[in-house]
């Protein structure tokens, strides 16, 4: 019988000289929304039944996120390579405290060597970001900012069980202009139960206005 587990020694990384990309999964949100097929978890359920602690959920998942990286980094022997790409995603990252992904950060830093112009990007739904938050994760060094947007249209929005607005969202991509991010990445989710090619249309005449970077 075949066995198909990867172990991971059999684990193919580019040649040394390359540099590599990390990805970091923050599996918490505010509700699970029902066309999510990633591994993510509403945070108020798991609080509910005492599966995480409500008051240092966060911290502790940092804390067993970094020791899952010093142990990859040990068993793949991937200390001091060259990074090009940091990327933390969800769920909704943005969930988290902005000093908790600095200190992930601080750690990456000390494993590998993050190149100049590496983009770190963050995952974060309209809604969740504030100002302070923001200037946590620029001093951490957070460079690009990835938004769930989805649609604009509430009606959309609604049926998708998302709990934003359109308008929550063009205040979160003003808000990361006006801090001074210079990389936005917006999320849409095309066709939709429901959702016309005016809706459709309407997003894109909407993002065309808002001008991001991806």
């Amino acid at each position: 019988k075949q066995n198909n587990s990867l172990k991971l020694e059999d684990m193919r990384l580019p040649e040394k000289q390359n540099s590599i990309s990390l990805y970091f999964h923050i599996p918490f949100c505010t509700a699970k929304c029902g066309y999510c097929d990633f591994n993510s978890y509403a945070l108020e359920t798991l609080t509910e039944k005492n599966q995480v602690d409500h008051k240092n959920w966060a911290s502790e998942y940092t804390d067993a996120l970094i020791r899952e990286m010093k142990n990859r980094v040990k068993t793949m022997q991937v200390e001091g390579r060259k990074v090009e790409s940091v990327f933390f995603g969800g769920g909704t990252p943005s969930l988290i405290d902005g000093r908790e992904i600095g200190k992930i950060l601080q750690v990456i830093r000390n494993c590998f060597f993050i190149t100049d112009d590496a983009e770190i990007t963050v995952e974060v739904n309209p809604g969740t970001l504030g100002i302070e938050k923001l200037n946590h994760y620029k001093k951490a060094g957070i460079n690009r900012i990835s938004i769930g947007v989805q649609s604009f249209q509430d009606h959309i929005l609604r049926k998708m069980a998302r709990t934003h607005t359109g308008q929550d969202a063009i205040d979160t991509i003003k808000l990361c202009r006006d801090q001074g991010i210079k990389n936005i990445s917006l999320d849409f989710v095309a066709g939709l139960p429901s959702q016309t090619q005016n809706d459709w249309q309407e997003n894109l005449i909407r993002i065309a206005d808002l001008s991001p970077e991806h």
